[in-house]
C-alpha cells in the first residue's frame, strides 16, 4: 500500500487500516503523539486518516501551532561560539577565576553541551539576559548537585528494586511454583493483553540476557522450558515491569510483600509507580 502525500510529494503515512497497523506499529503511536498535542499541521481530515513518520515532520521543519507558523532558524554553533553567547547575555566574566574563565566555560560546554546546561542557567535569566552577577560557578554547582542527588536517589531506589525483586519470586513460586507466572490465573489483575505482552517482555529479556545464570538455565533446560523460573525472570526484568507484575498478581500476594514493610498494599503500589517514574528520570540523567 503506498503512503499517502501531503500534496507537495512528501509522503505523510499510511491510511489508517488494522492491516497497516500491524504493519507499522511505530506509526500508530506516532499519530497519536500527535492527535494528542493537537498539532494542526496537515489538517483535521488528514490527522484524522494517516500516520505521520516523525523523519518527514522533522524534514518539514515547519509545525503550525495556534494558528501560527514557526520555522527553526536558529544556526550551529562552536562550543567557543556558544561561550560568547553566554557572555552576550550578561554572564559574569571574571578571567581571574578558574571556574568562570572563558576557556573553562569552554571545557564544561564540551563536556556537557550547551542544550543540556540551559536547563539549569534558565532559572538566572530574566527576559533572555543574565541576571546581575550570576557566574558560570554558580551554573555549575546547580548542574553537579543535581547530578550526586540522582545518584543519591538511585542508590535508595536499588534497594527498594531489590527488594521487590526477591520478594516476588518468593511470594509468586510459593503461591503458584517456579513457573505459575506464565498462566494467567495466577496474575488475575492483569488483563489477557497484559499479561501476553508481559510473557513477551520476559521472553524478549531472557533470550537477550548474556548473564551466566540465564545462558546456564539456556544451556541445561531449554529444550525442556521455553520460559525460566521466577527467581530467573526477575532478575532480568525493568522496574517498570516489576512493578507491573507486581500490580497484575493476586491480592494475596500484593498484601504479603506489603505487610513486610507495614503498609497496605495500595500504598506500596503508589510509592512503587512513583519510585518508577523518578527513577527512569535519574536513569536518563533528567534534571
Amino acid at each position: 500500500m503506498a503512503p499517502l502525500s501531503r500534496g507537495d510529494g512528501i509522503s505523510v503515512g499510511y491510511p489508517l487500516t488494522p492491516n497497516t497497523l500491524a504493519a507499522h506499529p511505530d506509526e500508530r503511536d506516532t499519530r497519536r503523539h500527535i492527535a494528542t498535542r493537537q498539532y494542526p499541521v496537515y489538517g483535521k481530515e488528514l490527522l484524522q486518516s494517516a500516520c505521520f513518520p516523525p523523519e518527514q515532520l522533522l524534514a518539514d521543519s515547519s509545525f503550525i501551532r495556534r494558528g501560527c507558523p514557526m520555522k527553526f532558524t536558529k544556526p550551529a554553533t562552536t562550543y567557543e561560539d556558544q561561550a560568547d553567547i553566554l557572555f552576550e547575555r550578561g554572564l559574569a566574566l571574571r578571567e581571574n577565576s578558574a571556574d568562570n574563565s572563558r576557556e573553562e566555560i569552554i571545557l564544561r560546554l564540551r563536556d556537557v553541551g550547551y542544550y543540556r546546561l540551559s536547563g539549569y542557567w534558565y532559572p538566572f535569566m530574566r527576559d533572555g539576559k543574565f541576571t546581575e552577577g550570576v557566574t558560570f560557578a554558580m551554573i555549575w554547582r546547580r548542574y553537579t548537585f543535581d547530578r550526586q542527588l540522582r545518584f543519591h536517589v538511585l542508590d535508595a531506589i536499588e534497594r527498594v528494586e531489590i527488594f521487590l525483586r526477591d520478594s516476588l519470586a518468593m511470594e509468586l513460586a510459593q503461591q503458584s511454583g517456579p513457573f505459575g507466572y506464565q498462566y494467567p490465573q495466577n496474575v488475575p489483575d492483569m488483563n489477557d493483553n497484559e499479561h501476553a505482552q508481559f510473557l513477551g517482555k520476559c521472553l524478549k529479556d531472557f533470550h537477550r540476557s548474556k548473564e551466566l545464570f540465564a545462558t546456564h538455565f539456556k544451556n541445561t533446560y531449554g529444550d525442556s522450558h521455553v520460559f525460566p523460573p521466577i527467581w530467573v525472570i526477575v532478575e532480568m526484568l525493568e522496574f517498570g515491569s516489576l512493578v507491573s507484575l507486581y500490580q497484575g498478581s493476586s491480592r494475596v500476594v500484593r498484601d504479603n510483600i506489603a505487610s513486610n514493610l507495614e503498609i497496605p498494599s495500595s500504598i506500596l503500589l503508589s510509592w512503587l509507580r512513583t519510585l518508577n517514574d523518578v527513577r527512569n528520570i535519574c536513569a536518563h540523567h533528567s534534571r
